[in-house]
């Protein structure tokens, strides 16, 4: 009985270890992937605004009038 419960234990041990590792490890790739992901939608953003605001400089500006009619 001793020797099941210290083998349990062990094992237990070595199992416990395993998952932390593996949890520690997922957290780790799972960090670098958003921080790739963020990285590559700031460079979308700034790229829309770049577009937005060269198509507003390539706008004709409406006149005073155009808006009364």
């Amino acid at each position: 009985m001793k020797n099941s419960i210290q083998t349990l234990v062990k094992e237990g041990k070595e199992t416990i270890s395993a998952f932390s590792k593996d949890v520690k490890n997922s957290v780790e790739y799972w960090k670098e992937d958003i921080n790739q992901n963020t990285n590559k939608i700031k460079l979308e953003i700034e790229s829309i605004q770049e577009t937005v605001k060269k198509l507003e400089e390539n706008m004709p500006k409406a006149s005073k009038n155009e808006g009364n009619q």
